[in-house]
């Protein structure tokens, strides 16, 4: 009978890599560029008439952590190192998001909403169940 962990896919940055071949592991998924190059063009296509420059370098800083977070070798670590994962989730959280939120604000008083929204979905990810399934399965993840 076939070992369960060898029946596992992947997990979405690749396997695990050796501390020689890190810094050629950068995640090169073609959905994952394309999906990032859309939102890049959709992005810029939106602040292209925003006066803020404020506005357009949030968007900038929060297209650069998403690269770093999600296409770096940083991606490959976080499936070897529990130190990378709250790494990543740390840009995520406090780095990605706040830059989109400053680059893209609520055009009205719905900030409750959306804390909530948040907030119901950083404790969804962490129930077993979900995690195991973002983890097993590219496009959930």
């Amino acid at each position: 009978m076939a070992d369960a962990a060898a029946l596992r896919p992947d997990p979405y940055c690749g396997p695990a890599p050796w501390p020689e071949t890190l810094l050629v592991t950068w995640n090169l998924d073609l959905v994952l560029i394309a999906v990032m190059g859309a939102l890049a063009a959709a992005g810029g296509w939106r602040l292209r008439i925003a006066g803020d420059l404020r506005r357009k370098r949030a968007f900038g800083v929060a297209w650069g952590v998403a690269v770093v977070a999600f296409v770096s070798p940083l991606c490959a670590l976080t499936v070897a190192l529990f130190a990378a994962r709250g790494l990543h989730h740390l840009l995520v959280v406090f780095a990605l998001a706040p830059a989109l939120a400053v680059a893209f604000p609520l055009r009205t008083g719905a900030g409750a909403p959306a804390f909530l929204a948040l907030s119901a979905a950083l404790w969804a990810w962490h129930v077993p169940a979900v995690y195991a399934l973002a983890w097993d399965h590219a496009a959930v993840y």
